[in-house]
């Protein structure tokens, strides 16, 4: 995958050169990058269901039997040996996309992972202000 950024900025990142809101719009973008592809692989492990329920409703039928398929939103009539193969073949690529796009998601988990930890984000101040003096920090109590 290319870097998507741009070669100045990678640079300025690479030299410490980066203002903490570069770095933050960096990090929500990859951030939103990542939400997209997790949606994306959840959509088509939906779709691998679906093809598994077809695959096991269509197993024991005969192979001359008619049987009807949604293709470009039209629904065509095909018998059960001329589906089958195209629903598994069909199933496999869409378990090859979803690797990929694993692929990618652990490529942009781990960016995100190292900017977080190389610029020190997603640590609370609130947090940091009570470990420094805890007598100031006020619990409630909901009754």
């Amino acid at each position: 995958l290319p870097n998507p950024l741009p070669p100045s900025a990678v640079a300025a990142m690479a030299e410490g050169k980066v203002s903490q809101q570069q770095v933050i719009e960096e990090v929500q973008k990859l951030d939103k990058e990542r939400q997209g592809l997790m949606n994306k692989i959840a959509e088509l492990d939906q779709e691998i269901k679906e093809h598994n329920l077809v695959i096991e409703a269509v197993k024991d039928m005969e192979p001359g039997r008619r049987c009807f398929r949604m293709v470009g939103g039209v629904l065509v009539e095909r018998t059960v040996a001329e589906v089958k193969p195209s629903v598994e073949t069909n199933k496999g690529q869409i378990e090859q996309i979803v690797m990929k796009l694993r692929e990618q998601l652990d490529e942009k988990t781990n960016t995100l992972n190292q900017l977080v930890e190389k610029y020190g984000l997603n640590k609370p101040q609130n947090a940091q202000q009570s470990q420094q003096d805890p007598a100031k920090s006020s619990t409630g109590v909901l009754v």
